[in-house]
């Protein structure tokens, strides 16, 4: 079956090396949209430099101010652009025409995050997202949606993966902020 992979969970995937071929390879091809890829590519480039400094903008202060990082985390920063990239480079890239069930978006329905969702109601596949707003919109037109922590469920619940694997990938979800996990769960 085929499935289309938003960014977000092309993430999550990058962040569990051990298992980021049987996770892709649970599927017989990866779909995603031409503005996803395109934002794995726009990230890589601003990252390309390695740069340990960057500026922000404070909102609550109204103000801008700069951030240092390591220049270890910086570099591991790139490093999973580079996956990150690879991942939707996988993909077979689909075209994707402006959904009207999302005019009340505006000039938002042709953002990548608007046109992966497009692509998958487009394409008839399930949607795999690691954003809970973007599955949410995904579902409010009829999409099927699922995330890495539910398909990590299944695929223990099929003894494809062990349950220390299983606990493994839940604690790098967790220590990644990615899902919505239990106070207690492990």
């Amino acid at each position: 079956s085929s499935v289309t992979l938003d960014i977000s969970s092309a993430a999550v995937i990058a962040g569990l090396p051990d298992l980021s071929g049987l996770l892709i390879g649970q599927f017989e091809r990866l779909v995603t949209s031409d503005g996803a890829r395109l934002d794995a590519v726009r990230g890589k480039e601003a990252l390309r430099s390695r740069s340990a400094s960057f500026w922000t903008y404070d909102e609550e202060n109204e103000r801008g101010h700069l951030i240092n990082i390591s220049q270890e985390l910086a570099n591991d920063n790139f490093d999973k652009s580079t996956q990150l990239l690879d991942i939707a480079n996988g993909c077979r890239i689909a075209s994707v025409a402006v959904d009207p069930s999302l005019n009340e978006l505006r000039g938002l329905a042709t953002s990548s995050w608007a046109t992966v969702v497009q692509c998958a109601a487009q394409s008839g596949t399930a949607f795999w997202c690691d954003d809970v707003a973007l599955r949410a919109v995904a579902r409010s037109i009829g999409v099927a949606a699922f995330s890495t922590p539910s398909l990590l469920e299944v695929l223990v619940e099929r003894s494809v993966i062990t349950a220390v694997q299983y606990e493994s990938a839940v604690k790098a979800l967790i220590r990644g902020v990615v899902g919505d996990f239990a106070l207690n769960q492990v």
